[in-house]
């Protein structure tokens, strides 16, 4: 095995297995591997590993050495370093926006719950900054609190997330749930507009000027203008019709992370 480098870090005496990248060794713990990640705790439970699309069991010709060693395939050097950094103890891996793409995709290939738990972490309190890309992590690897969420501001602007070109890295199908839930609102929209021309209730004419069709204003632009509204007590003849799409308007979120004063709610979607 000399002809391998040995890793600076991640090379322990004691080890049991060898995770091999390249030219590089990993001697790592079975056991810390099998507690953080059910595929390597499925892989060592068989009595003799066999190699598939992501593990080639390797044959050591060595005869100083029975460690067995795993060929780590179509992973590269910083990609094994972090994924060891973040199980093992005696070192910290903070999680950020220059891996945090890189990690989703390791703890879903290996199926590292606790990695996944972390990232969905990171998301919850930056996605703000980055929305469209926290929106494709949470769509492709099923982030329920963070797909939720970003699909709020997403929905709220829609044109102008549509007009990005990472918009279509978003399923097909999602896609055409964001399209939907913009388009039941603009419906809803017109109902309004359409029933706010035909009245002469006090009020109207500012009604029609603030919440009006075209340019479409933002939905939680349309409901704070709308209960705002209300709160002035204004009469409207239709009192029915009125309910109804305070009911609609009533279904909007605030963003998990917001302040508590804030006035801004939001339409949404959830995976399915």
């Amino acid at each position: 095995m000399d002809k391998y480098i040995k890793h600076t870090v991640h090379y322990y005496t004691d080890g049991d297995i060898i995770l091999q990248v390249n030219n590089l060794h990993f001697l790592v713990h079975k056991t810390f591997l099998s507690l953080a990640s059910e595929f390597f705790k499925g892989l060592f439970a068989c009595g003799t590993p066999s190699s598939n699309k992501t593990i080639k069991v390797m044959k050591d010709s060595s005869e100083e050495s029975s460690i067995p060693i795993f060929e780590m395939i179509g992973e590269n050097l910083d990609s094994i370093e972090n994924m060891l950094s973040f199980i093992y103890p005696n070192t910290i891996l903070n999680v950020d926006w220059k891996n945090v793409e890189n990690l989703l995709r390791l703890s879903d290939k290996f199926i590292i719950g606790k990695l996944i738990n972390s990232c969905e972490v990171f998301l919850q309190k930056h996605f703000t900054e980055k929305v469209l890309i926290s929106f494709i992590f949470a769509d492709r690897y099923l982030l329920s609190t963070i797909f939720k969420e970003t699909s709020k501001l997403i929905i709220d602007d829609i044109i102008k997330y549509e007009c990005d070109k990472d918009f279509k890295l978003i399923s097909k199908r999602t896609q055409e749930r964001l399209a939907h839930s913009h388009h039941i609102y603009y419906l809803e929209l017109n109902k309004f507009n359409e029933y706010n021309n035909n009245s002469n209730w006090e009020g109207s004419e500012i009604t029609h000027r603030t919440i009006c069709t075209f340019p479409i204003p933002k939905p939680s632009f349309t409901r704070e203008k709308f209960f705002e509204i209300l709160h002035n007590k204004w009469q409207f003849s239709n009192k029915e019709y009125i309910k109804n799409f305070k009911r609609y308007l009533g279904n909007f979120e605030k963003l998990i992370n917001a302040p508590a004063n804030t006035n801004d709610y939001y339409p949404f979607i959830e995976l399915e």
